[in-house]
């Protein structure tokens, strides 16, 4: 004798593709959402060699170009997702990485990149990295500007605040200062604490973990005018920087990456002391290679009140062994000192550019079997 239950089921138990179909898209969702940590320049397709002459490039990490002073696309980035951090308050997280990746990167003396842009940015080699003198990565958040509605952060990081007493961007953004005569506004905060407007640090105003997510700092609040004249805006959060390598890193004399927070600015009246915004904190650099040689590494933050930022090293001996120059200072005033991290190199989880081939063909595949599962019960009542 035959019972038919289907009255007493419900909808899920009634419909398995479905339930296989929802599995399947879950597993796809929280696959797009695990972070990889550093990246392996080995996991991504090669762009060719970087061969950078003296001279001034623009690395826009929203457009995803590498230009020269003349404007002309050398080359075309990737957009990698490393997800969203758990259980902390990261209003307007950017999850985008802007990746490049080349068989070599070679900064001939008097190179220099200004990275800008909206997202953090990543630069590959699969071999070497090589400085000459004073070739740099510049990432820093723009400086605060009297009257302006905001100021632009370095990539990944956020701007400054707005005139009208505005907060800075960024999980660590400061806030702002009020209207009136002797207005002070918070700096950002990043791997150290901002400093208050007002005196002492701000709680809670440090964040992020350069091991699982790269990220830039945070702006400094804006500050309302007084009596005598405008306001400004609170100088930007430094930018998010990876530099990686397979087999080294070396860099000439005064060179290296910058991701420094933009300083404060001064309004009202226009004397120094009416009333200021606050400066942004530093920014994030990683840096990984098995051999690192001497450079100089800075993520300070900037005057007034902002706190440093992160700075993490990964190579064969987890310490300063090329002796290399890392800073990570406060703003004037008040503010704390960032966070210098040193760790062993090891294999990093398999990235994937998005949007993920696998993934997607896992829940097709998944998909598939299921619907045949249904028609296959079907025929069988």
């Amino acid at each position: 004798m035959r019972i038919d239950l289907g009255a007493r089921r419900s909808p899920i138990h009634r419909r398995p593709g479905m339930l296989i179909c929802g599995i399947a898209i879950a597993i796809g969702l929280q696959s797009t959402l695990a972070h990889a940590g550093h990246l392996d320049p080995l996991a991504f397709s090669s762009q060719g060699t970087l061969n950078l002459a003296a001279g001034t490039y623009t690395l826009n990490s929203t457009t995803m170009q590498l230009t020269d002073s003349s404007n002309n696309v050398l080359f075309t980035g990737i957009s990698y997702n490393q997800g969203t951090p758990a259980g902390a308050p990261y209003d307007g997280w950017n999850p985008t990485v802007t990746v490049f990746d080349f068989n070599s990167i070679n900064l001939a003396a008097g190179a220099v990149i200004n990275a800008t842009g909206d997202n953090p940015v990543a630069l590959l080699s699969r071999t070497t990295v090589v400085f000459g003198t004073n070739a740099w990565i510049n990432a820093n958040g723009q400086n605060g500007v009297a009257g302006a509605s905001s100021s632009a952060g370095g990539p990944g990081g956020g701007a400054g605040g707005g005139s009208n007493a505005s907060s800075g961007q960024g999980p660590g953004g400061g806030f702002g200062g009020q209207f009136g005569l002797g207005a002070r506004a918070n700096g950002g905060g990043f791997g150290g604490l901002a400093g208050g407007g007002n005196g002492g640090l701000v709680a809670g105003s440090t964040y992020g973990d350069l091991h699982n997510y790269l990220q830039g700092g945070s702006g400094g609040g804006g500050v309302g005018g007084d009596l005598f004249g405008q306001g400004a805006s609170g100088g930007g959060g430094g930018g998010g920087v990876e530099l990686g390598a397979v087999i080294s890193m070396t860099f000439g004399i005064s060179a290296g990456i910058s991701a420094r927070g933009g300083s404060f600015a001064g309004g009202g009246n226009g004397g120094p002391s009416t009333v200021l915004s606050g400066g942004g904190s530093g920014g994030g650099i990683l840096i990984h290679a098995p051999t690192i040689g001497l450079g100089i590494f800075d993520a300070s933050g900037a005057n007034i009140n902002g706190g440093g930022g992160r700075i993490l090293v990964l190579n064969s001996t987890a310490s300063n062994a090329g002796q290399s120059n890392f800073a990570v200072d406060r703003g004037d005033i008040y503010g704390q000192v960032g966070v210098v991290e040193f760790g062993f190199l090891t294999a990093p989880p398999t990235a994937v550019p998005e949007p993920s081939m696998l993934v997607t063909g896992s829940i097709a595949i998944l998909c598939s079997v299921a619907t045949c599962a249904v028609r296959r019960r079907q025929r069988q009542a």
